[in-house]
């Protein structure tokens, strides 16, 4: 788990744990099988900025979301969500879509924490 793993994505350059990219489940796993590992640095096909995104969920278990819903903030929701779908990542999926539906004012807790499922508490019950 505390492997160091070398991803470049683009021509983007990652560094980051075995650890921090299996904290919740997803398809990132399988896709390092399949690459080679004997090479100083994996290449990984996809959007070198959602994945830097991808990546901070993965070691925080969540990411600041844009307050105003504009055309470029729609475009980088819209890609991330792209990214994560590729990647199976469903809880990523679900805290963009559970965030975004949030009423105004009124944060929503998401707790995340390695190896359990995702548990949505709504604080205002």
């Amino acid at each position: 788990r505390n492997q160091r793993i070398r991803l470049r994505v683009g021509s983007a350059h990652f560094e980051t744990t075995m650890g921090s990219l299996t904290t919740v489940p997803s398809r990132l796993p399988e896709l390092l099988e399949q690459l080679n590992n004997n090479d100083e640095e994996m290449v990984l096909d996809g959007n070198q900025e959602a994945f830097r995104v991808i990546l901070n969920f993965l070691r925080d278990g969540e990411i600041d979301l844009p307050d105003e819903r504009d055309d470029r903030s729609e475009e980088w929701i819209h890609s991330i969500i792209e990214e994560a779908e590729r990647l199976e990542l469903t809880s990523l999926i679900d805290f963009i879509h559970e965030k975004r539906e949030a009423p105004t004012g009124n944060e929503t807790e998401v707790e995340l924490r390695r190896g359990d499922k995702v548990t949505w508490r709504n604080i205002n019950l």
